[in-house]
């Protein structure tokens, strides 16, 4: 039988439930979910039941990192966005380019099937 534990201590909530082992979330008043101030990412913070090495952590202040297998493959930072897989998108066309612009989404990279195409204005 599940059994959940409720604890309002300084302005964070803390839900504790068992069923089999002891899973701990810790939730703020305004409903912020708070993981633990060290990462891991062969365990990150935020994961699955049923694939615990994959999830999202943080590895450094102001960053976040999307994590599977144990490994960080995508890292988002207030400067930059990195990838350690091929980050891929569809074929797109010369009026929907694959990479566009917010103020220009008709001109843009997309690709024909055989070649590597650049467009302005579709």
């Amino acid at each position: 039988m599940a059994t959940a534990i409720m604890a309002l201590t300084t302005g964070v909530v803390y839900v504790r439930s068992i069923s089999g082992t002891l899973s701990v979330a810790n939730v703020s008043a305004s409903g912020q979910f708070i993981g633990p101030a060290a990462d891991n990412t062969a365990a990150p913070p935020f994961s699955f039941t049923s694939d615990l090495d994959t999830g999202v952590g943080s590895s450094a202040a102001n960053t976040l990192n999307l994590i599977t297998g144990g490994t960080s493959r995508v890292t988002l930072t207030t400067a930059s966005l990195t990838s350690t897989v091929p980050i891929l998108g569809p074929n797109g066309t010369s009026s929907a380019p694959t990479y566009s612009f917010a103020n220009d989404p008709n001109s843009g990279i997309w690709n024909d099937v055989s070649d590597i195409q650049f467009g302005v204005d579709g």
